[in-house]
C-alpha cells in the first residue's frame, strides 16, 4: 500500500522503485562477489541505508537467479524476508526459472504477505 496516497502498489501508476543488484552471482558458482553470509548482509544493510537514506522510495534486491538450484549459495528466502525489501524479485532466463523459480518465489512472498 502507498503510504502516500493509500493506493495498492498494483494500482499505482507513481510507483519507482530502486533495484540493488540483478542477477547478484552466486556463491557456489564460479566468479562470486562474496559468501552467501556476506551476500546476505551486503543486502541487509544496503536495503536499510537506502531506507534511511530515502524512507519514501522504494527499493528491493533486485531480480535474483539461480532460485531453482538449492546449491547456488542465494539464501533468497532471506533476502526476500528481509522488511526492508519492498518486493520479491526474481530474473527469468529459462524453463526452470519460470517452472520452479517463479512458483517457489510466488508462494512464499504471499505467505510473507509481499
Amino acid at each position: 500500500m502507498n503510504t502516500v496516497t493509500g493506493v495498492k502498489y498494483a494500482n499505482d501508476p507513481t510507483i519507482a522503485m530502486v533495484e540493488l543488484w540483478g542477477e547478484i552471482p552466486a556463491p557456489n558458482y564460479p566468479k562470486p562477489v562474496g559468501t552467501t553470509l556476506q551476500i546476505t548482509d551486503f543486502y541487509a544493510r544496503s536495503l536499510a541505508e537506502w531506507k534511511a537514506d530515502a524512507p519514501h522510495i522504494l527499493a528491493s534486491s533486485g531480480g535474483l537467479s539461480y532460485i531453482n538450484d538449492a546449491h547456488s549459495g542465494i539464501d533468497w528466502k532471506s533476502i526476500m524476508a528481509n522488511p526492508d525489501n519492498a518486493s520479491c524479485d526474481v530474473e527469468v532466463n529459462s524453463t526452470g526459472d519460470l517452472s520452479v523459480s517463479v512458483p517457489s518465489v510466488a508462494a512464499y512472498c504471499k505467505s510473507l504477505g509481499k
